[in-house]
């Protein structure tokens, strides 16, 4: 077995039982669309239903067929199995920061073998990445197509060949065509490139061209799709440019996370080595890595620069992908669970500045390894990863009760998340609408019109599907509706907090 598959391998066992032991994923996201968006694109629903999991239900549900098919399918009995396969992108992020740092580190000999499984399991425990191991986010898939594209496209001996070109370029262009986020990055990983590149155009434009294909191929259908339904390719994003007449004419962004000022930017990474909530994401968290790299970039361009670094160029290319990703995230997302990329580099950059100043400074064989071996396992120590929330296994995957409804009834999400048990629901005929806050926020626009349409006009049966049943109550009067409370029903399942998601029969209201 050759040592790229031995670590291969290990990496991918690692991730497998690691995902298996933190247990079964119950996340946020999950619940409101991780579950019902491939569920919806699979049966026919999408321009059927009416955004129940709000917004949300229009991101490109590409990245979790394959989850929903599992977990209601061929392994719904198996939820540990689920799990383990869950867990094994997580493995291949890990395998490609090996091969990462081996690249950038330049196959240390010797005890600095070690060193880039080091930088590996440094970044692969950071605090987004080891979050998010075995879940439905799809952060860490977006982050391992990311640095496959990179590494594909990173000269060894010589240029990469045009067909590694055209996959490594095929990869970063799925990444972002998947999940847009992934476009923050793209800018960093291209100043990488041409810093290994040194006036070559045609390696740049194979690269692009590989890109271009692979975005066109997985987002365009899915753009066409959305502007066929909304007048709009990426609705209800960029609706400022695209002005469909469906939603207001706003940029919708999270922006909650943004540092707001330079100085205060500069400060960001620093405020996250104690622990705080609400600050890159909604639970608690602590984690110094982007800090510490941050302190790197001086003694790392010192040391460049007087030719201390075995390798010079690599390091000062990780360092050129770490820096300008940093500085185009901080203003624009500043979330935490997108930067998975950013942790991976930076745990790099750490390895590779404490390697130099511990050699410089001490003279002594293993000095480094010593210093990395110290520092890996004050800041395993140190972080606490944010909990997006998990449960125990059950005997399914999905443990939900299940609900028989009359033919033809309209199911009226209420507040998210509930849309995880609409696959689920026994509901012949049904059709399924959303009031959530981003969809109450279109009144005097398309959507809230033919939210309101849809609820006045329908003559079947109608009920209520919400996680707050005062909510509910208090919103169905504006549509004429009004909540029987006392009929109300929970759906019990194995994956909602206290298992709260209340089904409640509607009736029209007297005069509405």
């Amino acid at each position: 077995m050759t040592e790229a598959r031995f670590q291969l391998l290990t990496c991918l066992a690692a991730g497998a039982v690691i995902s298996v032991l933190l247990g079964q994923d119950a996340n946020w996201d999950l619940r409101n669309y991780h579950l019902y968006n491939p569920y919806a694109l699979l049966h026919g629903r999408i321009g059927f239903d009416l955004l129940p999991a709000g917004i949300q239900s229009t991101f490109n549900p590409t990245l979790d067929i394959p989850y929903y098919w599992l977990a209601t399918g061929p392994l719904s009995h198996a939820p540990r199995v689920l799990a383990a396969l869950a867990g094994l992108p997580f493995g291949l992020l890990v395998y490609l920061e090996l091969r990462l740092a081996t690249w950038a580190l330049g196959k240390p000999a010797g005890l600095g073998r070690v060193l880039p499984w080091l930088a590996a399991i440094m970044g692969g425990s950071a605090a987004a990445t080891a979050s998010e191991i075995g879940t439905t986010f799809n952060d860490i898939p977006l982050a391992a197509l990311l640095l496959g594209g990179l590494l594909m496209a990173l000269p060894g001996p010589g240029l990469p060949s045009r067909r590694a070109l055209l996959g490594a370029g095929a990869l970063l262009g799925a990444a972002v065509a998947l999940k847009p986020t992934a476009a923050i990055f793209t800018p960093g990983l291209a100043a990488a490139l041409l810093l290994m590149w040194p006036r070559r155009a045609a390696p740049f434009a194979t690269l692009c061209a590989g890109a271009l294909a692979a975005f066109v191929l997985l987002a365009g259908p899915w753009a066409f799709t959305l502007y066929r339904l909304y007048d709009n390719p990426v609705f209800p994003l960029m609706n400022a440019l695209f002005r469909s007449e469906w939603y207001p004419p706003i940029d919708l962004v999270d922006a909650r996370f943004r540092p707001g000022t330079l100085a205060r930017a500069l400060a960001h990474p620093f405020r996250w080595a104690s622990t705080n909530a609400m600050l890159a994401t909604e639970p608690p968290f602590r984690d110094a890595r982007i800090a510490v790299a941050l302190c790197a970039i001086a003694p790392l361009a010192l040391a460049a620069w007087y030719s201390r670094l075995a390798e010079p160029r690599r390091i000062l290319a990780v360092l050129a992908a770490f820096s300008i990703g940093l500085a185009l995230w901080l203003p624009t997302l500043s979330i935490l669970r997108y930067a998975l990329v950013l942790e991976a580099f930076a745990a790099i950059l750490i390895v590779a500045a404490l390697r130099t100043l511990a050699l410089w400074a001490l003279r002594l064989p293993g000095a480094g390894e010593a210093a990395v071996a110290l520092a890996l396992g004050l800041l395993l120590w140190h972080t606490r990863a944010p909990d997006w929330w998990r449960v125990p296994y059950r005997r399914t995957v999905f443990d939900v009760e299940p609900i028989h409804l009359p033919p033809g009834a309209l199911i009226v999400a209420i507040n998210a998340p509930v849309a995880m048990v609409l696959p689920f629901l026994d509901a012949p005929g049904h059709r399924a609408i959303g009031l959530t806050a981003d969809t109450l926020a279109a009144r005097r626009f398309r959507l809230f019109i033919e939210l309101e349409r849809t609820i006045r006009t329908h003559t079947g049966p109608m009920f209520a599907l919400t996680d707050e049943t005062a909510r509910a109550m208090e919103i169905a009067p504006g549509f004429g509706m009004v909540v029987d409370a006392a009929a109300c029903h929970s759906i019990r399942n194995n994956i909602t907090l206290n298992g709260l998601i209340m089904l409640c029969p509607m009736q029209r209201k007297p005069g509405g």
